[in-house]
C-alpha cells in the first residue's frame, strides 16, 4: 500500500470520495500542511496520519475513517459529544454496541455514521455511504485533536535522530507534541532537552536537563574543551556563584574552517548548574550545521547511558540458556510484552536466533541452550513443568492488569447499568451498585482460570502491570522500563537499588517468617509517604501485655522454645476449623427432622462447600495488618496517612481497621478470594482505579465521596530474586582509581 499525502483538505476530500465509489480495502492517508479555519484563526495540521478501509458485515460495505496514535484517553465520549453539538452536529450515545456515537441527519431521517473509540489507541469514522457531512465531522475531529500536532522543527528531528542512533528510548507521548516556538524531548523523569525560541531576543534556546558534567564552571569549561577540541577559544563571560538566578555565560569562539559563527553573541553556553544548561544560538539551522554540536550531544548521551540503563558495547551472549515464564492474566496483551522482552533481551547481547518465544498452551519441549520467553503460564502445575523441563534457571514474571477483568466485560456492565440509570428517575438500587464488582465475572470459565491465577501468581520472581488505558503509547512505555530494569538487574547492572515499594515488601515477606500460622503466613509493614517503617506485623495469636506469641531463647541452656498453650500449634488443632466443623453439625441438627437421614455425610458435606467454608471468624489468631496497626498504637505512632504494605490482600475485617486507622494506601502481592472489602467497601476503597459505575453515577450519589483509599498490586522485583538482584558485586561499581565502571551485561548467576 502506497501512503498518500495530502496539503490541501479540498483534495483529501475527494480522495476519500473516490476510495468510497472505487471500493479500495485500505488505503494510508497522510495529512502534511493541511490549513483550517477556526475561530477566524488559521489552523496548520501536520504530520497527522488517517487510514482509510472497508469492512463487510451482513453483506454491506462499511467504510472507516481511522486516526492512528492517537491517545485514547484525549478522546472520550462526553469531550466529543460536546465538542459535535456546538458545532451543530446532532448526536447521541449508542450503549447497543458500545462504544459510538451516533451522527444525526434529525430524529426523521436516522443517522449518517458513527463514531468510535476502538480497542486501537485511534478515533474511527464509521459509515455505509458517503457524505459530506462525514467530512465536516473529520474537520471538527481534526481542528480539536491535531492542532498541536504541529511539524516538528529540524533542530528537533535532528536531535530524535542522533538519540535513536544511540538506542535510548524516548520517555512519554507529550515528547512527541510540538508547538511554534517550544517542544521538549525527556529521557527520564528528570533527563532530556527542552527547546524554545525567544522572539524578543532573537535566540534559540537548546536546554539541557539532568545532565551532569561537573563541579562548577571551571570543571564545565574544561569538560566542553576537551569535546570540542583544540579549534575552539572558551571564555567565562559572567563570575556569578553557581546556582544563582543570573546565568553565567560561556561564549565559545570556534576558529579553523569549520567555524559557521560571525561572533561571539552568535553562540554561548548558560547554565545555573551543570545539570540545567543550554547551548544559545541566534541561528537554529547552525545548531545543525555544526559537527561539534553534535558531537557534544552525542558525548552527553554517551555519559547519560548508565543513568538510563543502557549498556556500554554488549558482548555477544550466544548459546546462554535460562526460561521466563509468563503468569499473565487472561486479557493481558502478551504478545506486545514478548516482543518488549526479546527486544531487551537483544540489546543485551542476546541473538535473535537464541530466543524462543512460547506459549505454554501449545509447549513439547524446552530448549536449555536457548533463552525461552513463555506464555499462558495459569497454574503452580505449569510452573513445576516448565521447572522440570529446563535444566537452567526458571524465572517467572506476573503479568497484571490494571483492573480485574477484561475492558470487554467492563464495558458490557457499564452499558447494561448505563441503560438502568437512564429509565430509573430515582437512585440507582444500593444492591445492584455494592454487587458490582461480583457481577463483573460472570463468565464461569474466566473466573475459573482467574482463581488458578490466583493461586500461583504470588509465586513470581518479579511484577508489572499493564494499565487500563492498554494501548496507549504511554502505557507501553511504563511496561518496557519496567521490564528493561528488571532484566538489567538479572544481567548486573551495579547501579540500581530498590524501589520503596520493593524495600518495604522486601521486608513485609521477611516478617511473614515470624508466622506459626496454621494455614498461611501473612507479614505486613507500615511506612510513611518517604518509606520510613513505623511498625511491622505478622499473623500470629496475641499475648496478654499486648503483642504476639514469639519463640524465645533460653540464655541458660541455648534452646530454643514456644510459650506452652499459645500458639495453636501447641494446642494441637486450629479453633476457626473445629468451630465451624460445630456449626455445621448444629445446622444438620436443626434440618435433622427435614431431611433424609441416609444422606447425613452428603449434606454436611453441601454445607461445608457452601459460602461457610469462608469463615474466619473464630480464629484466634490477629492477622498482620492489624498487628502492625496494634503496633502503632501501641508505641503511639500515628498511622494516618501513612502506607501498608502485605504480602496476601487485606481481608473485610482488616479493610473496616485500615480504613478507619487513616492509612492512605495499600499495596499487596497475593489476592485473597475470602475477602468481601472491594464490595463492603466501595466507598471508601478503590482497587486500581475508580469503579466505572460508580463514575456513572456520580452525580445521582446523595453525598460527594471523600479520597478513598488506594488498594494497589505490587509492582517490582520480587522478594524470592531480592538479595540476588540488588547486591553488590566486587569490583562493579568503581576501579582501582575510584572512577565509575561502563556496564558489561553478563548473566548473573542465580
Amino acid at each position: 500500500m502506497t501512503e498518500i499525502t495530502f496539503n490541501n483538505f479540498e483534495d483529501l476530500k475527494s480522495e476519500i470520495r473516490r476510495l468510497c465509489v472505487d471500493g479500495t480495502p485500505k488505503t494510508p492517508l497522510k495529512l502534511c500542511g493541511i490549513k483550517l479555519t477556526s475561530n477566524s484563526e488559521e489552523i496548520e495540521i501536520m504530520d497527522t496520519s488517517l487510514e482509510f478501509f472497508i469492512n463487510r458485515y451482513h453483506g454491506v460495505n462499511y467504510y472507516n475513517l481511522e486516526f492512528l496514535g492517537l491517545e485514547k484517553t484525549t478522546s472520550s465520549f462526553n469531550e466529543i459529544q460536546k465538542l459535535l453539538s456546538d458545532n451543530k452536529i446532532r448526536n447521541k450515545q449508542d450503549w447497543d454496541t458500545y462504544p459510538s456515537i451516533y451522527l444525526l441527519h434529525d430524529e426523521s431521517d436516522g443517522f449518517f455514521g458513527k463514531i468510535q473509540i476502538s480497542d486501537k489507541d485511534c478515533l474511527k469514522i464509521n459509515f455505509s455511504q458517503y457524505n459530506d457531512k462525514l467530512m465536516t465531522v473529520l474537520e471538527i475531529l481534526l481542528k480539536k485533536y491535531c492542532a498541536n500536532n504541529k511539524h516538528k522543527t529540524t533542530l528537533a528531528e535532528h536531535v530524535l535522530n542522533i538519540i535513536a542512533k544511540d538506542q535510548i528510548d524516548i520517555y512519554e507521548e507529550t515528547d512527541c507534541k510540538y508547538e511554534e516556538g517550544f517542544w521538549d524531548i525527556a529521557l527520564s523523569n528528570n533527563c532530556g532537552f527542552t527547546y524554545f525560541y525567544d522572539k524578543p531576543k532573537e535566540n534559540h534556546y537548546l536546554n539541557f536537563r539532568g545532565f551532569y558534567l561537573g563541579n562548577n564552571s571551571n570543571d564545565f569549561m574544561e569538560k566542553i574543551k576537551d569535546i570540542f577540541g583544540g579549534d575552539l577559544e572558551v571564555k567565562l563571560k559572567s563570575s556569578t556563584r553557581l546556582g544563582s538566578d543570573v546565568a553565567d555565560e560561556i561564549c565559545i569562539n570556534f576558529k579553523g574552517e569549520d567555524n559557521i559563527f560571525e561572533s561571539q553573541d552568535d553562540f554561548k553556553i548558560n547554565f545555573k548548574s551543570t545539570d540545567f544548561f543550554a547551548i544559545v544560538s541566534r541561528d537554529e539551522q547552525k545548531l545543525i550545521d555544526n559537527p561539534k554540536i553534535k558531537q557534544f550531544i552525542e558525548h552527553l548521551l554517551k555519559l547519560q547511558k548508565i543513568k538510563l540503563g543502557i549498556p556500554e558495547s554488549p558482548p555477544t551472549m550466544q548459546g546462554i540458556g535460562f526460561a521466563i515464564g509468563l503468569i499473565n492474566e487472561f486479557a493481558f496483551p502478551v504478545d506486545i510484552l514478548k516482543e518488549q522482552i526479546q527486544s531487551i533481551l537483544i540489546n543485551l547481547g542476546h541473538q535473535t536466533d537464541n530466543i524462543q518465544l512460547l506459549d505454554m498452551d501449545n509447549i513439547t519441549s524446552i530448549d536449555s541452550s536457548k533463552v525461552n520467553i513463555i506464555s499462558n503460564i495459569s497454574s503452580t502445575d505449569d510452573i513445576e513443568s516448565v521447572g522440570n523441563k529446563t535444566d537452567n534457571k526458571a524465572m517467572f514474571i506476573a503479568c497484571g492488569l490494571e483492573h480485574d477483568l477484561a475492558s470487554v466485560s467492563k464495558q458490557k456492565i457499564v452499558k447494561e447499568f448505563k441503560t438502568r440509570i437512564q429509565r430509573d428517575t430515582n437512585n440507582p438500587k444500593e444492591f445492584d451498585y455494592r454487587n458490582i464488582g461480583q457481577n463483573l465475572a460472570t463468565n464461569e470459565k474466566l473466573k475459573k482460570l482467574r482463581e488458578n491465577i490466583n493461586k500461583c501468581y504470588h509465586q513470581a520472581d518479579f511484577f508489572l502491570t499493564y494499565e487500563s488505558d492498554k494501548n496507549s503509547k504511554l502505557s507501553k512505555y511504563k511496561m518496557k522500563q519496567q521490564l528493561k530494569r528488571f532484566f538489567n538487574l538479572l544481567h548486573g547492572f551495579p547501579f540500581a537499588t530498590p524501589t520503596k515499594d520493593e524495600y518495604a515488601m522486601h521486608m513485609a515477606f521477611s516478617s511473614a517468617l515470624r508466622s506459626s500460622d496454621l494455614s498461611r503466613q501473612v507479614g505486613a509493614i507500615i511506612t510513611t509517604s518517604n518509606g520510613d517503617i513505623l511498625a511491622t506485623g505478622a499473623n500470629d495469636i496475641p499475648k496478654s501485655g499486648g503483642g504476639l506469641y514469639r519463640s524465645h531463647l533460653n540464655e541458660e541452656n541455648g534452646s530454643i522454645y514456644d510459650d506452652a498453650l499459645g500458639r495453636d500449634y501447641m494446642r494441637g488443632f486450629d479453633s476457626n476449623a473445629i468451630e465451624k466443623n460445630l456449626l455445621i453439625d448444629n445446622i444438620y441438627d436443626a434440618l435433622e427432622d427435614y431431611v433424609d437421614v441416609s444422606k447425613v455425610e452428603a449434606i454436611k458435606l453441601a454445607i461445608a462447600n457452601s459460602k461457610l467454608k469462608d469463615i474466619t471468624e473464630y480464629g484466634r489468631v490477629v492477622h498482620a495488618e492489624m498487628d502492625a496497626l496494634m503496633a502503632c498504637a501501641r508505641g503511639h505512632v500515628s498511622s494516618d496517612g501513612a502506607i501498608l504494605y502485605c504480602t496476601t490482600f487485606p481481608c473485610h475485617n482488616c479493610a473496616k481497621h485500615i480504613i478507619a486507622a487513616g492509612i492512605k494506601r495499600v499495596v499487596y502481592i497475593e489476592p485473597y478470594a475470602k475477602s468481601k472489602a472491594l464490595p463492603f467497601h466501595f466507598d471508601s476503597v478503590v482497587d486500581e482505579e475508580s469503579n466505572p459505575i460508580e463514575e456513572l453515577i456520580k452525580s445521582k450519589l446523595p453525598t460527594q465521596l471523600q479520597k478513598k483509599v488506594s488498594f494497589e498490586s505490587f509492582v517490582g522485583v520480587g522478594p524470592h530474586l531480592f538479595r540476588q538482584l540488588f547486591k553488590m558485586r566486587d569490583g562493579s561499581r568503581k576501579d582501582k582509581n575510584g572512577l565509575i565502571k561502563s556496564w558489561k551485561p553478563q548473566l548473573i548467576d542465580l
